[in-house]
């Protein structure tokens, strides 16, 4: 993490292998900038994770990460509450 003022939270994270993920009273916008993967959210869409492409999971968002390649972002957490 870069900065956490209670309301927005800036960083750099990495993660790899197959986990859920959810936004739940925040939003999340997320650019990845090494790695593979894909996201399959709860709707059934597919989003194929490689260095430059930009994603965001809206509040109430939820899905399944399966990551291969371990995977770097840049990442803003914004509270909605």
């Amino acid at each position: 993490m870069i900065s956490d003022d209670g309301r927005v939270e800036l960083g750099c994270g990495g993660d790899a292998g197959s986990f859920r993920g959810s936004c739940e009273d925040c939003y999340e916008q997320m650019h990845f900038v090494a790695g593979r993967g894909t996201i399959t959210d709860g709707d059934g869409v597919v989003t194929s994770i490689r260095p430059g492409v930009v994603m965001l999971c809206p509040d109430g968002w939820s899905g399944v990460w399966e990551v291969g390649e371990t995977v770097r972002k840049r990442y803003a957490i914004v509270k909605t509450d």
